[in-house]
């Protein structure tokens, strides 16, 4: 294989309006101070995509462009075949607006299932849940057909 550019090497980063929840970040870069929630796509159409989450915030995740995080903004719908894609199955398993992750507290993160589907956190099928224990251990978000993102805590520190 040939050498990567840099646009390759890094996870895709949603871009949103900067009144957004999400805020746009690149591997590498840190914010002093600043501590965040980030979502990371392992597997699925979802597999490069990497957002942060503030406090005080909320993302939904879904097939509709108007989720903030976007099955159709993917780079595996984006760069491939949009059509083909949504008649496949696994496409249609992911509910316009699949689950919502809330960053309610500096202590207290929400998951909820918005989707008939179903959403499992670390394997287990949820409703709804409230975490407590992010900032020492990830989380596996698994949802549609194959599709799998984990949640980890990030602090730059001071």
């Amino acid at each position: 294989m040939g050498k990567t550019n840099a646009k390759e090497s890094i996870a895709m980063t949603i871009q949103v309006h900067s009144t957004s929840p999400v805020l746009s970040r690149t591997k590498g870069l840190s914010v002093p101070g600043k501590s965040f929630l980030r979502l990371i796509g392992v597997t699925g159409y979802f597999s490069q995509v990497n957002v942060c989450l503030a406090r005080g915030k909320s993302l939904v995740v879904g097939r509709s462009r108007r989720c903030s995080v976007s099955l159709q903004e993917t780079p595996a719908y984006t760069n491939g075949d949009a059509a083909k894609i949504r008649k496949e199955a696994e496409f249609r398993k992911v509910s316009r607006e699949h689950f919502k992750i809330s960053f309610l507290h500096p202590y207290i993160v929400e998951i909820e299932n918005l989707s008939q589907n179903g959403t499992y956190l670390d394997g287990k099928k949820v409703d709804r849940i409230l975490l407590s224990d992010f900032r020492t251990k990830p989380h596996d978000i698994s949802f549609g057909d194959g599709q799998e993102m984990r949640l980890e805590w990030e602090s730059s520190g001071g």
